[in-house]
């Protein structure tokens, strides 16, 4: 081998525009990093000012300022490790974990204009000047070159003992009116709003030589403090997670809320463990990793409904408009992450769903939040989630174990048990109607029936105006509940056109399956005891899944309900257990099926097995959470028409608050519950003309549901479904 030379590694200047001007991908972004560098220089005020006719953009602070040597090897130095060295400053009585870690925050300037000017001054020490021309720098072959001078000067107005001014000019934005205010907004969520302060940090904002707008996020300052009814949220979970990814919490909503004589917040207290966490996210295919802990931290989040019977409430009481009300929410929505009372994440509108809660409530709206609905933060510090950073873009977190551990805490465990929380405690508005009472109130039959009536008495044009108006304001209001409904059996029937494809898919990947396996046999048997096992196994299994597809495939089709069907109930029962056998066993639950042999009902059997299996599955949840030896007993009664079937177990029961709200969609307490079961389960029996009811209390000393089905009367062909 024969050596030609020995060269160095170049970094070209342009490298700089990449880790400043393109990295950090908005201007608001680099104005917040700018900030939070005067706030880790421990300042007490920081005035941001844009110039008249976009001429320039400043940041000024009281803070320690920078001697020639901090600028030489800190700020002029490209990713230094200056605040990992230094974790904490202190100045003036003051001492605060920086935020930042990465020597990149103050390239962030070159995004917003081509020149920088920076004057900085510390107690007793003259003023320090420099200019930068980011293209000047950006021209030169490579970084040795990159040089800039720093002058003493004399002594400016606006410092007086100590502090820094940067001044960006020759803008590459336009800051107009609605940038401005838009800046204003995400000046407001630099600081984590729910926290009580005794240091004082100020923001002044300047636009155009127009009067100072103060941002003040002292506790004791008038100027920022939150309106009272983002204090009084009808829902606010707060709580902290362990070093063992536990989460412990309280969650106090508001009961009798549109009761202003008996209204009251009450408080209800609950754990969830990592091991469900855990459970849950491998369940949705979220990454987690086990024995990698992301940290303790803590949380709080703040819950508002946003229909009209709500916010006409708080209107109420606040004296706030609805607009108001709804802006009020907008300036801080989402979850934002604080680190050491920094703001993290979100720092522009794009990141601002991190967790990804409005694209998750597009499948079940109405259960699940939305970022315009709350205002969450969580809590983190350097110390206790070290691993726990933001990229170098600061738009979103690098992907470490911790992080993912994180994030599925945030989601499958905080947000997930919040979403069943607020369901399950929710007020009762206004009784909703029957769909055929929405089309018959907007019926123009009525209207027609009146104006009739005044032409018969030539009424005037007056009278008809009168008639239409009402007519108006009634289509108006129903229309909106009928777009509500809409909605909702949307998804109902997006869930019917899922299983009809689900059921396709299963029978004829099934099928291919079960012929395999009977050709293994016939070629290769006789077995081994163990393999003669498994072929068992594996026949019963496939064999199981092809009846399963053939008793619902029936549902789907548009003459189902035209068709006549019958099953034999007691048949249905042991198979909806035989078909959770196993779930049953791994529960230590038994089971007693007492359901009279000889009755037929004018069900199909995928209906009977829908009720079955929703009820039944109930029931081992509520057995496991009571953690005893389970029983579950199916009972019948005859009567002339109708069998009634009553399902009893010995689990916890039915909460009193919860009772009369079961039948209602999307109210669960399962976590990762979806709280449609027993709304399909009510709505099958219904239009068999029977009922489904929860007695209380129950028979076992748990829950008992009782129904009735129409008995089959006409001729019986054979044993088989219908």
């Amino acid at each position: 081998m024969k050596k030609l030379t020995s060269t160095k590694i170049k970094i070209h200047p342009r490298a700089i525009e990449a880790m400043g001007a393109d990295l950090v991908t908005s201007d608001f972004v680099a104005i917040l990093e700018l900030v939070k560098n005067s706030y880790d220089a421990c300042a007490t005020t920081v005035k941001i000012e844009i110039g008249a006719d976009n001429s320039f953009i400043s940041i000024q602070d009281d803070g320690k300022g920078m001697s020639v040597n901090t600028i030489e090897n800190a700020w002029a130095t490209i990713a230094t490790p200056d605040k990992l060295d230094n974790p904490y400053n202190s100045y003036n009585g003051i001492t605060r974990a920086v935020s930042g870690n990465k020597g990149l925050g103050r390239l962030s300037a070159a995004r917003l204009g081509n020149i920088l000017e920076i004057y900085t001054k510390q107690p007793n020490h003259p003023t320090i000047y420099a200019k930068f021309i980011w293209n000047d720098l950006y021209s030169v072959e490579n970084l040795d070159k990159c040089i800039f001078d720093l002058y003493e000067i004399e002594e400016i107005d606006a410092i007086k003992s100590s502090g820094t001014i940067i001044k960006i000019s020759d803008l590459k934005s336009i800051w107009d009116e609605d940038n401005a205010a838009l800046l204003k907004d995400e000046l407001r969520r630099l600081l984590n709003p729910f926290k009580d302060r005794n240091e004082k940090f100020t923001i002044l904002f300047k636009n155009h030589n127009e009067e100072l707008n103060l941002f003040n996020f002292n506790s004791s300052a008038e100027t920022i403090t939150l309106h009272d009814f983002i204090q009084d949220a009808p829902y606010i979970i707060k709580g902290s997670v362990d070093k063992k990814m536990n989460v412990i919490y309280d969650f106090s909503y508001i009961k009798n809320f549109f009761n202003e004589e008996n209204r009251s917040r009450e408080i209800v207290s609950g754990k969830i463990d990592w091991d469900e966490i855990k459970r849950l996210a491998e369940k949705d295919s979220l990454v987690v990793h086990t024995n990698v802990s992301c940290g303790e931290f803590s949380f709080e989040i703040r819950i508002w409904e946003l229909s009209k019977d709500y916010l006409d409430e708080i209107s109420s009481k606040y004296r706030l408009k609805a607009r108001q009300i709804r802006k009020s929410i907008e300036q801080h929505k989402g979850i934002s992450i604080y680190r050491d009372n920094i703001l993290v994440m979100p720092k522009s509108e794009t990141s601002k769903d991190w967790l990804g809660l409005d694209k998750r409530r597009i499948s079940q709206i109405g259960r699940r939040l939305s970022t315009s609905q709350i205002i969450g933060v969580i809590d983190i510090t350097s110390k206790n989630n070290p691993n726990i950073g933001d990229t170098t873009n600061r738009e979103t977190f690098k992907i470490t174990p911790e992080y993912e551990n994180f994030y599925a805490i945030c989601y499958e465990g905080i947000i997930r048990e919040v979403q069943n929380l607020r369901l399950l405690y929710k007020e009762k508005e206004q009784e909703e109607p029957v769909i055929s009472d929405i089309f018959k109130d907007i019926s123009p039959k009525d209207m027609q029936d009146e104006i009739d009536a005044i032409v018969e008495k030539n009424g005037d044009a007056r009278e008809v105006k009168k008639v239409v108006d009402t007519y108006s304001d009634k289509l108006e209001k129903n229309i909106g509940k009928l777009k509500e409904r809409m909605e909702y059996y949307a998804q109902l029937a997006s869930a019917g056109t899922f299983s009809k494809l689900l059921i396709h898919e299963l029978r004829n990947n099934v099928n291919p399956m079960l012929r395999f396996a009977r050709y293994i046999n016939e070629e290769y048997s006789p077995f081994s005891e163990k393999i003669q096992r498994s072929y068992t196994q594996a026949i019963d299994g496939t064999q199981r899944l092809i009846d399963l597809s053939n008793t619902f495939a029936p549902l789907s089709r548009r003459s189902f309900k035209k068709e006549k069907h019958y099953c034999n109930l007691f048949q249905q029962v042991n198979y909806t257990l035989s078909l959770l056998e196993d779930s049953l066993a791994e529960n230590n639950i038994s089971v007693v099926n007492d359901v009279d042999r000889s009755k037929y009902v004018s069900l199909h059997a995928g209906e009977i097995q829908t009720i079955l299996i929703n009820l039944i599955d109930n029931a081992m949840f509520w057995i496991k959470k009571k953690g005893e030896k389970g029983v579950i007993e199916i009972t019948s009664e005859i009567t002339d028409k109708y069998i009634i079937l009553s399902i009893n177990d010995n689990g916890v029961g039915i909460l009193e608050e919860l009772k009369e709200r079961i039948f209602e969609p999307g109210v669960t307490t399962k976590l990762g519950g979806f709280g449609m079961g027993l709304v399909v389960a009510n709505e099958i029996i219904a239009s068999h003309g029977g009922y489904l009811k929860n007695i209380q209390p129950g028979y076992l000393g748990g829950a008992t549901f009782e129904m009735t089905f129409p008995i089959y009367k006409g001729e019986i062909k054979d044993d088989t479904n219908n």
